[in-house]
């Protein structure tokens, strides 16, 4: 049936939301300084943004501020083309266009939910590979 498709992100959408809205408030504490400085990988600072405004980039302290949103984004297409396939093509369509609709607003959030978004969205995309290996069938 269609609505068992909509099931498990029905279920999992207010999860990612609480721990993104978490994230966000915790980047922006001053109760949590090492937000600032122990970051991952090239980010060192967690809580700065990759745009600041509506579309002006953040690149004058990090060129590197925009990649992890950009990572978020495409894994976010690529889950959808492999969740859907040639099936429910509104709906593929829908989730695949949504990022970049709102890429002018998610953008500002801090880059420790861009960690957390990519991570998640990196496991979702593989979760979703995994149950359409046929040997998950056997």
């Amino acid at each position: 049936p269609p609505w068992k498709t909509l099931l498990s992100p029905l279920v999992q959408l207010p999860i990612f939301v609480s721990m993104s809205m978490a994230l966000r408030e915790i980047c922006r504490s001053p109760e949590h300084p090492e937000i600032k400085t122990e970051g991952a990988l090239w980010f060192v600072d967690l809580s700065e943004r990759a745009m600041y405004g509506f579309l002006r980039w953040n690149t004058d302290d990090n060129p590197w501020a925009a990649a992890l949103p950009f990572c978020t984004t495409a894994l976010m297409i690529l889950n959808a083309e492999i969740a859907f396939g040639a099936n429910a093509f509104w709906l593929k369509t829908l989730v695949q266009v949504l990022p970049i609709l709102t890429a002018p607003f998610t953008y500002q959030l801090p880059q420790g939910v861009f960690v957390y978004w990519t991570t998640s969205f990196t496991f979702t995309t593989l979760q979703t590979l995994a149950h359409r290996h046929p040997l998950w069938h056997k």
